[in-house]
């Protein structure tokens, strides 16, 4: 895989854009948290938990068949996939109307208001990952490049003017969205971002070919995206905003690693992995990819552990001192997650989706008997890490597995 230029360029670039988009939100953060408060990063943070949690629903996991589809032009399943997720933010707006003031009085929310901001972060957000799947998909990754520099830019500016402008929590939910809209702006796909969700006789074809996603891969999808935003949910509605911002905060600056590198490296390797001209070497490709992953990461994560704590409380500010502790005991199970969150798209390419949500199941019902425990919170968090870190180990041995036989892709 080293060897392979085509591959090693790919990633560069993404790889490049990557490190610019991060290195802005990192540039930003003393100040972010110096102009908003905890308890504003504690909304912000429960907002995004809500959308991290809906917006699994927004395609019903048919945006993976841009990808994996290689019989149908990608800009006729894209549009498919653009009708779903029109239709879902629809009735997501509805939910959020009726239950709003249920859910603004469990999450400990003073403005019930900001909740119908879900449904259009929601839409924008699965708007945006479509576009930067299609561009994956005809292998356009200068472009996917140029969008992720873009967005992260654009973010940042608004989120320090809000800032200023004293919009509180308001100004970091609503910068992202901004900057997720923008890029359409350039795009020849921003004719059909309001598109008409009208489905056709082509559109049930390719819904019912793909149904396991939404049979198996939607729900195992969803417990595992909720095992993770459940904790930032929970924090705010047991013990306070202020634990879950400072939960948050550590979970959006230990992050980046995964979003630099891991989530780079997945752009190129899923591309490489569905082709099928690669189906017969695929524990190859997997086991040059661990490799490679877990020599360029060892090293930087032991330096993490040993001084993140002090470069948390130096880069965000003395307020953070409880974000610092729980970055201490979060690292460890990061470390496996930014192995694994590659990876694991075997799961999805061999469509062992059933597997997939029965062991997320069992992960969701580990971290609700935690949170029902009632134990202290920096307790609480070690127990999950250590949960975290053997779910990402679990499944880089099951991903490893499904290589065994090196069979064709099962559609």
């Amino acid at each position: 895989m080293i060897k392979d230029k085509k591959f090693l360029f790919n990633f560069s670039k993404i790889l490049g854009a990557a490190f610019i988009a991060q290195i802005i939100p990192v540039l930003i953060s003393p100040v972010i948290s110096r102009i908003y408060s905890v308890e504003d990063i504690g909304v912000q943070g429960v907002i995004f938990s809500i959308v991290g949690f809906c917006w699994i629903f927004s395609t019903l996991r048919y945006d993976n068949v841009i990808i994996i589809d290689r019989l149908i032009n990608p800009i006729r399943n894209f549009i498919t996939v653009k009708k779903i997720t029109v239709i879902t933010s629809f009735f997501l707006t509805l939910i959020i109307i009726l239950f709003i003031n249920q859910l603004s009085e469990y999450f400990n929310l003073n403005e019930p208001l900001v909740l119908l901001m879900v449904p259009l972060i929601v839409y924008i957000n699965a708007s945006y990952e479509l576009l930067i799947i299609y561009n994956n998909r005809v292998q356009n990754f200068d472009n996917i490049a140029k969008i992720k520099v873009f967005q992260s830019s654009i973010s940042g500016i608004f989120q320090l003017v809000f800032g200023f402008m004293g919009l509180n929590y308001f100004g970091l939910i609503l910068a992202p969205l901004i900057s997720k809209f923008l890029p359409y702006f350039k795009s020849k796909l921003f004719r059909i971002f309001f598109i008409k969700p009208k489905l056709y006789k082509k559109d049930f074809i390719l819904i019912h070919k793909y149904k396991k996603f939404p049979l198996f891969d939607l729900p195992s999808s969803l417990i595992n995206n909720l095992s993770l935003q459940l904790p930032i949910i929970l924090l705010a509605s047991n013990y306070s905003l202020v634990i879950s911002g400072a939960y948050f905060m550590t979970q959006r600056v230990l992050q980046i690693p995964i979003t630099l590198f891991s989530h780079s490296f997945l752009e190129v390797f899923k591309e490489r992995i569905c082709d099928p001209k690669n189906q017969f070497k695929l524990r190859k490709l997997m086991l040059d990819s661990f490799i490679l992953i877990f020599f360029i990461s060892f090293v930087p994560f032991v330096l993490l552990f040993i001084f993140v704590d002090d470069l948390i409380v130096v880069f965000l500010g003395e307020n953070w001192i409880m974000a610092a502790k729980f970055g201490k005991i979060l690292v460890p199970s990061l470390f496996f997650r930014f192995i694994s969150y590659p990876l694991s798209y075997i799961i999805l390419l061999k469509q062992k989706q059933l597997i997939n949500l029965i062991f997320n199941i069992i992960s969701l019902a580990f971290v609700v008997i935690l949170f029902s425990s009632k134990i202290d919170v920096y307790s609480l968090v070690i127990k999950l890490s250590i949960l975290f870190s053997l779910q990402s180990i679990i499944k880089i041995l099951y991903s490893f597995s499904l290589t065994k036989n090196n069979s064709n892709i099962e559609i």
